[in-house]
């Protein structure tokens, strides 16, 4: 089985934040995506539906892994759904209740 457990484009979409050991690291700080966020979406969408013939979707759990073809990515159901699963509000990677909780959610759809 495929798993996506992140967003390949979505954090650079919707503006990077600093880690907070970055020098530079301000609270509330976000570097802004310089382009057109709607219309580049669209466009990775488009990149994303063209690849369909070439995995096995059958294998791929959430695909397509846009929200907006229906599909999903492991973390955006998981640690965006609950609460205290992340290492915190600067650094969204799971904490240890969150590696839980996607280890749950893969394992449930493994049969």
């Amino acid at each position: 089985m495929q798993v996506q457990l992140l967003s390949p484009y979505m954090d650079f979409l919707d503006g990077l934040k600093p880690r907070e050991l970055d020098p530079s690291f301000l609270k509330g700080f976000r570097h802004t995506y310089p382009g057109d966020k709607e219309k580049d979406n669209k466009k990775i969408i488009k990149i994303i539906e063209d690849y369909e013939d070439r995995i096995n979707i059958k294998k791929f759990m959430g695909w397509p892994i846009s929200k907006e073809l229906g599909g999903f990515f492991i973390r955006q159901l998981v640690i965006s759904s609950e609460q205290g699963t992340k290492v915190s509000e600067i650094d969204s990677h799971p904490n240890k209740k969150g590696q839980e909780k996607i280890t749950e959610f893969i394992y449930d759809r493994l049969g």
